[in-house]
């Protein structure tokens, strides 16, 4: 029997449903697993988090200022995302101010500006292009600002003679307000004496999962919905503000003379304010730059003092595990420039926490959604097309295949 076309289309769109179907089965299994798995995961984080936040002594030396705040933030997550009663008391008792300042708070769901302050400082002591770019607070849903693509011009004056007229040249930017979420769960058995350490941990799991998210977007954003839409340093990128020496296509084929070339890219205005750095992983650093600095000889006066910090070519490193951490061809290794001057962070809203509505593992744990809302944009990476307008940003990669 000869299938018509509807019919035919018909039958693919079924064996299409059918194999949906049968991914839908497989990923709800893999979720029930993962949700079997999590309650003794949080317990092994909880013992991990006590010894590294409290020493052999019992004494205090976590992420917060002192132990109070750790246990007044422990209090509050559970107090405020699961009602515990014994919580809400003893929040009410140990920490009355963080109760008053809330008391207004209809949602229930804003952290403390006492912990967020903290937590914030933690993103950036975690991530390294927040700190490093510009940050510009934004007031609303989207931020306009304008970037100058050209100065004014100056001309000698003869008597009588007609001044030309110039000015400078803007172009009108924007950053749109994306709201990143950080999922993570606890048990909901958790004991008094525990509660510093659920405070510890909250604290450490969200600074970690932003700084990462800030970090992955920043350099490695391709305008994806993976990213939220950001396009980072990399993606950026004019082809004439990137070297890929020929045949250098593994790390040991960098020499000295490359990272120079790089350095020789970016314009003069990279170096205003000594924030010219370059960035790469902690496995590049060592691997490349920190031999060639070995092979120039010397001592620094630094290291006479016992002081190292990571330099090369006498600018500082930052080192950020989202760039690659092992050799490759074809691949963006290490970036150098002014963050400060050719990036800006939008942030709109601090960080807002409160008791996911999409993940509910059972009626022993606790599910928590953070969520900061935030922007990034690239202004120092050039114009394509436009070789004389590579600005404060540049890139060393590895050549394809020698090609």
């Amino acid at each position: 029997m000869t299938l018509d076309a509807e019919t035919k289309q018909m039958l693919a769109e079924l064996k299409g449903a059918l194999g949906d179907a049968e991914k839908m089965k497989s990923a709800i299994e893999q979720l029930e697993t993962q949700m079997k798995n999590v309650p003794s995961t949080i317990d092994e984080r909880l013992k991990k988090v006590r010894s590294i936040a409290w020493d052999p002594n019992g004494r205090y030396r976590g992420v917060f200022n002192n132990e109070d705040q750790a246990r007044g933030f422990g209090l509050f997550m559970v107090s405020r995302c699961h009602g515990k009663g014994w919580a809400g008391e003893a929040l009410k008792s140990e920490f009355p101010e963080v109760v008053r300042a809330f008391e207004s708070d209809d949602a229930g769901n804003l952290v403390p500006e006492e912990y967020t302050g903290r937590i914030v400082d933690l993103i950036e002591q975690h991530g390294v292009f927040e700190r490093n770019a510009l940050k510009v607070p934004m007031s609303s849903e989207i931020q306009k600002y304008a970037k100058r693509t050209a100065r004014m011009a100056a001309a000698p004056m003869d008597e009588g003679a007609s001044l030309s007229l110039t000015k400078p040249t803007l172009s009108n930017r924007s950053l749109q307000a994306r709201k990143w979420g950080a999922f993570v769960a606890f048990s909901s058995e958790v004991s008094e004496d525990a509660v510093a350490a659920v405070g510890e941990l909250l604290a450490m799991d969200m600074a970690e999962a932003f700084a990462l998210a800030v970090d992955q977007a920043g350099f490695l954003g391709d305008g994806s919905g993976t990213y939220n839409s950001i396009s980072g340093v990399i993606d950026s990128l004019i082809s004439e503000a990137i070297v890929t020496p020929t045949d250098a296509t593994e790390w040991d084929d960098f020499t000295k003379d490359h990272f120079l070339e790089v350095i020789s890219k970016v314009a003069q205005r990279t170096f205003a304010g000594n924030n010219a750095k370059f960035f790469c992983s902690s496995q590049f650093y060592w691997t490349v730059m920190a031999p060639l600095v070995l092979a120039a000889g010397g001592v620094t006066a630094a290291e006479m003092e016992g002081r190292r910090q990571l330099m090369f070519l006498g600018f500082p490193v930052e080192l950020t595990q989202v760039l690659p951490g092992a050799s490759s061809d074809d691949e963006v290794c290490a970036i150098f420039g002014n963050l400060r001057a050719g990036a800006t962070f939008g942030d709109r809203r601090r960080l807002n926490v409160k008791q996911s509505e999409h993940f509910m593992f059972d009626e022993d744990m606790i599910a928590m959604l953070g969520t900061r809302r935030f922007d990034i944009n690239i202004d120092g990476a050039g114009v394509a097309g436009d070789p004389g307008t590579v600005e404060v940003l540049a890139a060393l990669k590895t050549d394809a295949n020698g090609g």
